[in-house]
């Protein structure tokens, strides 16, 4: 999973500005070229309004390139507008790019309100790996943290989180969380309930997982934590000091999607601790009918 084109959404938002600086931080450590792009409303015939928000995204995505070159000379960047929605334009935006970085701002329930909802769409339909980052994020981090689940990880997900381990010289930490079956009356206070056999498996599970990882990649650091409890505290808990922490995707279509998504990535992207990396199970398409397609700008970098 070579990952080269890298595309960020941006909107002057705190959370945007930190998706900037998480792609320049990238930047350094593997080659890649970056696209910085704007939506704005399709004003669908008021051509005054619509002439005003395109200058402010011209101004806007000038100042967030100049501020690229200013931290990453070297790095190629362009920039580009669209007109329509934001999801709709950044989910099209996935199919022509290797990684998609949106940001998010959680620091009050009105800022989750305006700020939280893309990244949860953008999360289920993206057609390429997507990196949500915190308003929060600062770089210095000290791992690249995988979520292993009871099913098997799937092989995109664990490539593309081994991938940026490696590329950063930072050691992958397996984390996987186990807990009573919720529907088993009062666990805790029962003798019977089989604690050693659930354990067992659970250890199984991530060092199968450990195995395949080091098969692949025999040169990375791998290590692993089992915990025990409710999965994402355990999991926002794990990738505190996170560089990275990577869920995967699974499911086909629009809706199963969505139900997948509702589980492990769903939960820790309302309440991310680090950049939070959702990686899909397969390249999809998302094919827009002619004539619902917008015209694309393009600004200089």
């Amino acid at each position: 999973m070579g990952i080269r084109r890298v595309t960020v959404g941006v909107d002057g938002s705190p959370g945007s500005r930190a998706a900037i600086d998480w792609a320049v931080e990238r930047s350094r450590h593997t080659g890649m070229t970056l696209e910085l792009l704007s939506v704005i409303p399709d004003t669908r015939g008021d051509s005054e309004y619509e002439a005003a928000v395109r200058r402010y995204s011209e101004g806007n995505l000038a100042d967030c390139i100049s501020a690229v070159k200013a931290g990453a000379p070297g790095l190629a960047v362009t920039s580009a507008i669209r007109a329509g929605s934001p999801t709709a334009e950044l989910v099209r935006a996935s199919e022509e790019t290797d990684l998609l970085v949106v940001g998010t701002d959680k620091s009050s329930k009105a800022r989750r309100l305006v700020y939280g909802t893309v990244p949860l769409r953008l999360a289920a339909l993206s057609a390429c790996p997507l990196v949500v980052v915190p308003r929060s994020w600062r770089p210095g981090r000290e791992s690249v943290v995988l979520a292993v689940g009871d099913e098997e990880t799937h092989p995109n997900t664990v490539a593309f989180a081994a991938a940026e381990a490696e590329a950063r010289d930072l050691a992958l930490d397996l984390v996987h969380v186990w807990s009573a079956a919720p529907n088993y009356p009062t666990p805790m206070y029962l003798t019977d309930y089989p604690w050693e056999h659930v354990v067992e498996s659970s250890r199984r599970v991530l060092e199968d997982a450990r195995a395949e990882v080091v098969a692949a990649h025999p040169d990375l650091t791998v290590t692993t934590h089992l915990e025990e409890g409710p999965t994402i505290p355990r999991l926002v808990e794990a990738a505190e000091n996170a560089q990275l922490l990577v869920v995967g995707r699974g499911g086909r279509g629009i809706f199963r999607d969505i139900l997948q998504l509702g589980s492990v990535a769903h939960d820790v992207l309302l309440n991310p601790p680090a950049p939070i990396a959702v990686v899909p199970s397969e390249r999809k398409q998302h094919l827009p009918r002619r004539e619902d397609r917008r015209p694309t700008s393009s600004v200089a970098g």
